[in-house]
């Protein structure tokens, strides 16, 4: 290093040091205390004391403080209602023999259930070989005789059969004691005709707004009608509509919708319904705007006087809003209880003007905006 530079560096030092202590002989005895709290003429100084030495220019209490929601749209499960008949075939016994003598008997078992909305079933008996009568019992009161070879079927009404069935097969007594009656059975068949329906689709929806600023609500939904049978719509309890809809349907339902709300569909005949929604529109929301004038406003500008936006919270869970000060967004996030920041940038002469909006819910406890 040359001797000039090294001549140099010395003075540096000492210019940087007289700046720093003329800095902060002109800084303000509350910012000063804040630096350098062992000074003396800090000792005596309070809290109150700073605070009271800042120009206060909005003190209030905000309080709690929702997001806006301008609009809401619930998607719901679709639903299909039908009225159908179906079959059911199902083979209960397979090449058996049932016999029959004078002082011994051969008889065979199957087992069948119906469901219950049942409303006939058919009974195919496949006789190979056949010698007397054969005796079908089911229930008591559905007992029959059946003779000779081939297909024999047996209608039986679902109102004389249970649930679950036990068909009994046996053979007539022979006339002489040398003779044997009997049946070579290849297959019985329970053939089940039953109505398979689904009239009415229920559908639970719970609505995580506050209803109190709902301005309009709407129910939509598209259906594919498949007989002319009515479709009955209701909400809560209330009939909305009834009546054939084929296509797109749109129905207003503001004055029904609740915080827990039940849509109901229903008809006798067949229907598909998809794209079902809930709409929901909101009011606008309206948040407290608070003014006040800046008469120092040169020294603000200059940043000689730190204007200061300072605002305490109830918890520390993390928060999210916008502060407009003259309709300049401040973004704010943060999980601490207090919140402070700067705001010359956002300040004009005279007039200003600063709004919360939150954009999660917030319980604010104080907003200052403050001259130091």
């Amino acid at each position: 290093m040359s001797e000039k530079a090294q001549a140099t560096v010395p003075f540096l030092i000492v210019a940087i040091a007289l700046f720093l202590i003329l800095y902060l002989y002109l800084l303000p005895l509350p910012e000063k205390c804040k630096l350098l709290p062992e000074l003396k003429e800090c000792k005596s100084i309070t809290e109150a004391e700073v605070e009271g030495r800042k120009e206060i220019l909005v003190s209030e209490s905000p309080g709690f403080l929702a997001p806006q929601e301008r609009y809401a749209i619930y998607n719901i499960k679709p639903a299909e209602i039908f009225n159908q008949e179906e079959i059911e075939i199902a083979t209960i016994l397979e090449n058996v023999r049932v016999s029959k003598e004078w002082f011994e008997s051969d008889e065979k078992k199957g087992v069948f259930s119906i469901r219950e909305k049942s409303k006939e079933v058919r009974l195919f008996i496949y006789v190979n070989e056949a010698q007397g009568k054969l005796k079908v019992t089911i229930t008591p009161r559905a007992s029959y005789i059946i003779g000779g070879k081939g297909i024999k079927e047996i209608v039986i009404p679902s109102s004389m059969l249970d649930e679950l069935n036990i068909v009994r097969l046996s053979v007539s007594t022979p006339l002489t004691p040398f003779q044997t009656n009997y049946y070579e059975i290849e297959k019985v068949i329970v053939k089940e005709v039953y109505s398979l329906t689904e009239h009415v689709i229920e559908r639970e929806i719970e609505m995580k707004q506050n209803l109190s600023e709902l301005n309009g609500s709407n129910l939509f939904f598209r259906a594919d009608c498949l007989t002319k049978e009515r479709l009955t719509v209701s909400i809560n309890d209330k009939i909305i509509k009834k009546e054939t809809i084929c296509g797109e349907a749109l129905f207003g339902i503001t004055d029904n919708i609740a915080e827990k709300n039940k849509l109901v569909f229903s008809s006798d005949g067949n229907y598909i319904i998809d794209t079902i929604k809930i709409d929901l529109k909101f009011e606008k929301k309206e948040y407290p705007i608070y003014y006040f004038n800046i008469e120092e406003y040169k020294a603000v500008e200059e940043g000689t006087i730190f204007a200061m936006l300072k605002l305490e919270f109830d918890s520390s869970e993390e928060k999210e809003l916008s502060a407009y000060i003259n309709k300049k967004a401040l973004e704010i996030e943060t999980n601490k209880l207090e919140y402070k920041t700067r705001i010359n940038d956002y300040l004009v002469e005279g007039q200003n003007s600063i709004q919360l909006i939150p954009r999660k819910e917030v319980k604010i406890k104080s907003l200052k905006v403050y001259l130091e």
